[in-house]
Order: C-alpha cells, then sequence, then structure tokens
C-alpha cells in the first residue's frame, strides 16, 4: 500500500493536486469476524461464495487479527476504512474490540503524527443480513 500511495503522490504532485485532498480508503468486503474457529468457521461456510470472489479483499479472522490487518494501513497513510457486514455478531466485534484500539494507537507518537497529516482515520461499517 505504501508504494501505491507514493505513486499518487507524485500524481498529485504532477497535477499540482494537494495530496492532503485526497481521502485515501480501504474496503473489507466481506468482513468476518468471531472469538472462536468454530464461529469462524460456520461464518466462512455460509459466505463461501462471496469469500471465493472477494479472495484478498476480504477480512477473516478473530478481532485481534483484524487489528493486526489494519495497522500497517493507517500507517501507510489510509484515512478510511469500510466493512461490509454480514451478521450481528460481526457487527458487535468491530465495534467493541476492532475499532477501540485505534484510539489507543492515536496517543502513540508515531501514530499521532499520522493522524496529524492525515486528519483522522474513519470507519464505516455497512450491514446486510446475508441469507442461506
Amino acid at each position: 500500500m505504501v508504494e501505491k500511495y507514493e505513486v499518487l503522490q507524485a500524481h498529485c504532485a504532477a497535477l499540482g493536486r494537494p495530496y492532503a485532498s485526497v481521502l485515501r480508503t480501504y474496503h473489507f468486503v466481506p468482513t468476518l469476524l468471531a472469538d472462536s474457529l468454530a464461529g469462524l468457521t460456520v461464518k466462512r461456510e455460509r459466505a463461501a461464495q462471496l469469500l471465493a470472489f472477494a479472495g484478498a479483499g476480504a477480512l477473516v479472522g478473530a478481532p485481534e487479527q483484524a487489528v493486526e490487518c489494519v495497522q500497517p494501513l493507517v500507517r501507510a497513510g489510509c484515512q478510511y476504512f469500510t466493512f461490509a457486514v454480514f451478521d450481528p455478531d460481526t457487527l458487535r466485534l468491530l465495534a467493541e474490540r476492532v475499532v477501540p484500539p485505534w484510539s489507543e494507537l492515536r496517543q502513540q507518537p508515531s501514530i499521532r503524527a499520522l493522524a496529524h497529516q492525515t486528519s483522522t482515520v474513519r470507519w464505516t461499517a455497512g450491514f446486510s443480513g446475508l441469507t442461506t
């Protein structure tokens, strides 16, 4: 992602557009989170076709794994995340255990400096019930 943002920055400079005026986003489709391997397995089975289509765009795992996945994107300069959520449990885990650690991380000097440069890190979760 760092390389992509460097290319974007060069394009902005060539066009005379401020790099800061571009909202740098990342979309996770689908987002499947669970506290247990068994819970995650059930969710994977229900969303098998969508996961096959999504490939690397999916965010699948425990909430702590999701935090680890998002962290390098924030460090690279991503400002806005969207999560396609298909079950209420994933939405709850996202709200309770994935997003809150960023308020703590923003207090670290390196993240605080990045947050100052990028204005803020924003989150959106879209919810749509997955039917079987």
